[in-house]
């Protein structure tokens, strides 16, 4: 049975999507700003910003190209196994970058 959309469902799903880029886009900020040199700052999270916004771009780019040379179900389990690897990668580098971890007492 197909859920007949309504204004609240809308409202709610549009409030979801917002929360959750804010997110994403104030963690890549902030991980910016705490990488980034004193000396030289602006440009470097000018930078910063142009590969987040090349990922922005890429990604829907990126994934209609899978779905259409593989099937629909590669590409929807796709992004989830790209996430995947990331944080695996994000685990391997953290330290080795320096972004800042938990501190035991």
């Amino acid at each position: 049975m197909v859920a007949k959309p309504d204004l609240a469902g809308m409202v709610i799903a549009a409030a979801v999507m917002a929360f959750g880029n804010g997110l994403g886009a104030g963690v890549n900020m902030t991980i910016g700003a705490d990488l980034s040199p004193a000396v030289g700052r602006p440009r470097f999270l000018g930078i910063w910003a142009i590969f987040n916004n090349g990922g922005k771009l890429g990604g829907p780019t990126l994934l209609s190209l899978i779905i259409t040379v593989t099937t629909l179900r590669f590409g929807v389990l796709f992004p989830g196994l790209l996430a995947f690897l990331g944080a695996v990668w994000i685990l391997i580098w953290a330290r080795q970058v320096g972004l800042p971890g938990r501190r035991r007492p």
